[in-house]
């Protein structure tokens, strides 16, 4: 079972926000990771499980941006591991927004699915 479009879109924001994330900009990748996130809770009813994965994504995305933050140019392999652990947070919340439903939010705006 695959997430709806408009979960799946989100989603993919957040995998490219991470996969590209570097000492650049880094507050402002910060902040939008964290209205990307946002955005997308806020299009689905959440439960426990969706809760749970949402803080357990936005906690590892956080931790990669703080390592970025102490990492010199010899941090690469610790980033790449914090990397590594934010994506597969994101995994997680994709696999519990499988069975997640609409909000009222997302009605109102037609996206019912």
């Amino acid at each position: 079972m695959t997430i709806p479009r408009a979960l799946a879109l989100y989603v993919a924001l957040l995998r490219a926000e991470v996969a590209s994330a570097s000492r650049k900009r880094l507050k402002v990748r910060r902040a939008r990771i964290a209205t990307e996130l946002q955005e997308l809770l806020s299009l689905v009813d959440v439960t426990i499980a969706v809760k749970r994965a949402g803080d357990h994504a936005g906690a590892a995305c956080a931790a990669l941006f703080d390592d970025l933050e102490r990492a010199g140019v010899s941090g690469a392999a610790c980033t790449a591991a914090e990397r590594q652990r934010a994506l597969a947070a994101i995994d997680a919340l994709e696999w519990e927004l499988r069975a997640a439903r609409p909000s009222d939010e997302a009605r109102a705006l037609g996206l019912a699915w």
